[in-house]
């Protein structure tokens, strides 16, 4: 996946920058359009639909609604993981290419 974790918690993905903040197995990744720091609500919630529809549950919220929350279970496997990360990569590519509709965005609970 081509992400680059820097030293302050940012994630490069794609020329997109991405803030990661962890503890455990606690992963909350926010989503900005810009360089401004924008909040990305409506493509946090979009990436979380279309991971579930690939077999990912993921969550969004935080105080915009753009911070993607990853929680795998303790026992996750290294092959899990890189699972999960493929079908994130997927998701948050088919958001890039407006390849997810607008009407994911009524769907209201998992």
């Amino acid at each position: 996946m081509p992400v680059k974790k820097c030293p302050n918690g940012e994630l490069y993905y794609k020329g997109a920058k991405a803030y990661a903040a962890y503890m455990g197995l606690m992963i909350g990744v926010e989503l900005v359009k810009d360089e401004e720091k924008t909040p990305a609500a409506t493509e946090a919630a979009k990436v979380a639909y279309r991971a579930y529809q690939m077999g990912l549950i993921i969550f969004y919220g935080g105080i915009y609604s753009n911070v993607l929350e990853i929680t795998p279970p303790l026992t996750i496997s290294d092959d899990e993981i890189r699972h999960g990360i493929e079908v994130l990569d997927k998701a948050l590519t088919n958001v890039e290419n407006g390849l997810v509709s607008d009407d994911a965005l009524s769907y209201a609970g998992w």
